[in-house]
Parts: structure tokens; C-alpha cells; sequence
């Protein structure tokens, strides 16, 4: 070997630097790539409710794929459900006061996942205008049942979820309030 040729290899601090720059490369790759893939397949967003304010609020959120790590989430986005909206306006609901609302988880979704509605939100918001027609055909029964609905959320927010669409379910098919009481007590429902 000559002089010129050992002038060619690099040094141990040029190797460092090389490993450096390919180093960096790659984590920005990999922090490009996560970012891209969120913003590309990992938009969702969830959901939930408030028996107390009588209030949905839900926002977008964007995770890494397949993944709970999220990498931006919106401010959540408050609205009112038609169904709830109705009830209030006709007076079967009425919000509470209260300045630390409890918040039953009604769906979740991602891009890449379906499904992800409680029965709870279903009933309120699929099922809303079927109800609300229904309330309107049947108001010695909706008096009874939608108070019962609200006490359910209010009172146990765990149970509320199977026992609340359970009552209204029955609530539709009943032909009296004798017989959902007796439909209610198979599903251990309280009505009283």
C-alpha cells in the first residue's frame, strides 16, 4: 500500500459520523413513518356520554396503527343525541347540575377495527328515532319508562349499559306496565 491509499480509509471519527447520519436517517424514517401511518390508517375517535349533563362528547384521535399510542387527539366536541334532546324538551329528562359529570364510554372506532358501540349508545342514538315515535304512541308507558331509563344511568352507570337498553327493549313490546315489571324482573330490572 502507498500513502495515498491509507489516506482513503476514513478515521474512527468519520466512521462515528457516518454512523451518526445513518443513525439519525433512520430514527426520522421510523418518526416520518409512524406519523405518516396514523394520519394515513390510524384516524378514530371515541365517544361517551353523561347522564348527569345529559351530554355526548366525542373527538378524533389518530394511533399508530394496531396500536393504542396515540399521536394527535383532538378537544372533544359536545352535542346533544335527538332522542335525548326530545326528552328533555318534553320533559321526561331534565340535566343535572353538577360541575364533575360522570362519562359512560358509549363507542370507540378506528380506521381499521369496526364495530365499537355499547348497547347504551345504540339505544340512544340508532334506535332514537324508533323511540321517539314510540314515546309519542305510547305515553302512559313512556312516563314510566324513561324515568326509570334516567335513574338506571344515573344510579349505576355499570349496569347501565345492559340494564337501560334491556328496559327499553321490553318497553316496546309490553303491552302494559304489569307486564314489562314482569319482563324487568327476569332481567333482574328494578322498576320501582
Amino acid at each position: 500500500m502507498n500513502a495515498q491509499d491509507n489516506n482513503n480509509e476514513p478515521t474512527d471519527s468519520g466512521r462515528l459520523g457516518q454512523f451518526a447520519v445513518a443513525l439519525c436517517l433512520i430514527v426520522v424514517l421510523l418518526v416520518g413513518g409512524a406519523y405518516w401511518s396514523a394520519f394515513t390508517w390510524g384516524k378514530g375517535g371515541r365517544g361517551s356520554f353523561s347522564p348527569e349533563t345529559l351530554q355526548c362528547r366525542g373527538r378524533y384521535e389518530w394511533n399508530i396503527p394496531y396500536t393504542e399510542f396515540v399521536i394527535y387527539r383532538e378537544e372533544y366536541k359536545y352535542y346533544t343525541l335527538d332522542l335525548v334532546q326530545y326528552l328533555i324538551d318534553t320533559g321526561y329528562w331534565t340535566p343535572a347540575d353538577t360541575e364533575n359529570p360522570t362519562w359512560l364510554h358509549c363507542h370507540r372506532w378506528k380506521a381499521h377495527i369496526s364495530g365499537g358501540e355499547t348497547m347504551i349508545f345504540r339505544a340512544l342514538s340508532r334506535n332514537g328515532e324508533a323511540l321517539i315515535a314510540w314515546t309519542k304512541a305510547n305515553p302512559k308507558m313512556a312516563k314510566v319508562v324513561w324515568p326509570i331509563a334516567l335513574r338506571l344511568l344515573r344510579s349505576s352507570p355499570d349496569d347501565a349499559h345492559d340494564k337501560v337498553p334491556t328496559l327499553l327493549f321490553h318497553a316496546q313490546y309490553a303491552t302494559s306496565i304489569d307486564e314489562l315489571r314482569e319482563l324487568c324482573e327476569q332481567d333482574h330490572i328494578n322498576l320501582d
